[in-house]
């Protein structure tokens, strides 16, 4: 059964992977190729973190799929209260890594 919960710190890589993947595949008719196949999940584990630990104004919060992370959603204050959050991203929304894993993208 899958149940919500709030992000914790060993959620972080898997959190970065399943962010990555999920821009890869969203935005790929929007924004250049070269910039996504550059993305690198774990140069994303930081920002997670951040996110995580640092907490309001920060929301993050996993599908936990008998504990296996399956997907996650963040959310945040507007960015110009935000100095850290890239302009690019208010917030995001990605679906289940099992899917990602199944179309080749990830190994989790």
């Amino acid at each position: 059964m899958v149940y919500i919960r709030a992000a914790e710190p060993g959620d972080v890589s898997t959190i970065a992977v399943i962010n990555v993947r999920g821009w890869q595949a969203a935005f790929r008719e929007i924004i250049p190729e070269d910039f996504l196949d550059q993305m690198d999940p774990e140069e994303r584990e930081s920002f997670v973190d951040q996110m995580i630990s640092n907490g309001a104004p920060y929301h993050v919060a996993v599908a936990d799929d008998q504990g296996e992370v399956v997907g996650y959603v963040s959310s945040a204050l507007p960015y110009q209260k935000i100095s850290m959050w890239p302009r690019s991203m208010s917030s995001t929304v990605s679906t289940s890594s099992r899917i990602a894993s199944e179309l080749g993208w990830v190994g989790v």
